[in-house]
């Protein structure tokens, strides 16, 4: 496996990094045996996380944080990148995709606790500051999304999520967040290179 510190060092979106990005996720999936997409969502080539943090960091309290259907946990090392104080909590259904995600966190030297049992991310999101779910909504049906944003939704902070936007492009959700009854949409905002809409959610 090749040497995984230090891994945001390496300049993002350069040809070398994002092959040392792949290959690091290829290591990590050989070990590990995750869904093989995630070796395709590398930083370098997913952005939008790093935009769509500091963006969210940079107007909202942001001290207790959770990422849901993390991945390998590249959100939560852009949070802990943009504050290292941040109490962040990442959940994902794949035991084998978390324990990827914990390798990362150790060799990054970033303080993140990886959950896998969805009563615990969901106790927790309701004390959060700002629950973020990045590229997952366009999986839900109506009914499945909606009791997901009454589940995961804070009780004083915000939830961040994503909605699709270009039904060419095989997506096979999507979803009008007015129609959700309980819930305010506080903003929408763009990052540069997406079409979807990053939606900003708290509880009424």
């Amino acid at each position: 496996m090749p040497n995984l510190k230090n891994l945001f060092k390496r300049k993002p979106g350069t040809l070398i990094g994002i092959l040392f990005e792949r290959m690091v996720a290829y290591s990590l999936f050989k070990k590990y045996k995750f869904d093989r997409w995630h070796i395709h969502a590398v930083p370098s080539l997913r952005t939008y996380r790093k935009n769509v943090v500091n963006y969210i960091m940079n107007k909202y309290k942001a001290e207790i944080i959770v990422d849901y259907a993390c991945g390998l946990g590249y959100l939560g090392l852009e949070v802990a990148r943009k504050n290292e104080h941040s109490r962040t909590f990442g959940y994902d259904i794949s035991a084998e995709v978390l324990s990827a995600a914990k390798i990362l966190a150790n060799l990054n030297k970033a303080k993140i606790s990886y959950l896998d049992k969805y009563d615990g991310i969901r106790e927790i999101s309701k004390k959060s500051d700002v629950v973020f779910c990045l590229n997952f909504m366009h999986e839900l049906d109506d009914e499945k999304a909606e009791k997901l944003i009454m589940d995961l939704i804070p009780n004083n902070g915000i939830l961040v999520l994503d909605i699709v936007k270009d039904k060419d492009k095989g997506y096979k959700y999507f979803h009008d967040l007015s129609d959700i009854s309980g819930v305010k949409i506080v903003e929408k905002f763009n990052v540069s290179g997406e079409s979807r809409d990053f939606n900003v959610l708290k509880k009424v």
